[in-house]
């Protein structure tokens, strides 16, 4: 939950965790004793206003402050996941996932992306696993059997790499003499002819042409509101350019409910700076 800006919260009748009382906790769990929920904890607007006992803090409280009974459940301060993608995360929950790494597995995933897929969308598929895929059918030719005539695109287990059709490596305007890029590779055959693999940076070539359907501010506001069911209300994020943008313009619009640290390598430093990107959100 996130009160308003001056709402007040108390919450009694539970165990608080933090880190200070994470280590007495565990040991009264495992001595059996019977626990005493003698704490409670105001909140004020955003910020814990007080700790301590139930008494005290309903002397601290304001008229109409409302009171949480916690029914013998855990508060704790939220989560903030070191390293996460957010718009890749809620980009990847809505995706089909390839659940057997063959062929056959390959053409189910595919009908079941073709099902939900609207008239100009991309198919495109999570979970793949290279490892998994014997050389002589990680080729553009099996996806082209696969889906011929419409853009296919699978995304690996691992984001690192993805794999396109030939209908997709058109539409990305992917040219056959297509040179690696700095620290990513343009997987070919032994005749030299382009597999449809692009690893590391160089899935950005393929990537970067899927239409989306939602801008990626929309993207990220959904994924904050589902990090928030998860308890997680901050995070580090490693995506790159999009949710730059995104991320400044919600802010803006003060729709950031979000504690949000963004990693700007050095060689994205003019991108962020075409940008204007800003801190302190």
């Amino acid at each position: 939950m996130r009160p308003g800006r001056d709402a007040a919260v108390l919450f009694h009748g539970g165990r608080i965790l933090d880190a200070p009382r994470a280590a007495a906790a565990e040991r009264q769990v495992r001595s059996g004793a019977r626990e005493r929920y003698g704490e409670a904890v105001l909140v004020r607007g955003e910020r814990i206003e007080a700790v301590g006992s139930l008494a005290r803090l309903r002397g601290l409280a304001p008229r109409g402050v409302r009171v949480v009974n916690l029914r013998g459940g855990t508060l704790t301060p939220g989560f903030v996941d070191a390293h996460i993608h957010l718009l890749t995360w809620i980009r990847a929950v809505g995706d089909v996932w390839i659940e057997r790494q063959t062929p056959e597995g390959l053409a189910d995933a595919v009908r079941a992306a073709q099902a939900r897929a609207r008239d100009g969308d991309w198919i495109t598929l999570r979970g793949w696993v290279p490892r998994e895929w014997p050389r002589e059918l990680r080729a553009r030719a099996t996806l082209d059997r696969a889906l011929p005539g419409r853009p296919l695109v699978l995304l690996a287990v691992d984001g690192h790499s993805a794999w396109g059709n030939g209908a997709a490596l058109r539409e990305a305007k992917i040219a056959p003499d297509v040179a690696d890029p700095p620290g990513g590779t343009v997987d070919r055959d032994s005749s030299g002819s382009l597999t449809g693999i692009f690893i590391e940076t160089a899935a950005t070539l393929l990537q970067r042409a899927i239409p989306r359907r939602r801008e990626a501010s929309e993207d990220l506001a959904h994924a904050v509101r589902r990090a928030h069911t998860l308890g997680i209300t901050g995070a580090h994020d490693f995506d790159r350019t999009d949710i730059w943008r995104a991320a400044q313009e919600l802010s803006g619009r003060g729709r950031l409910p979000f504690r949000l640290v963004l990693s700007v390598p050095a060689a994205k430093l003019e991108s962020a700076e075409d940008l204007d990107l800003r801190s302190s959100w």
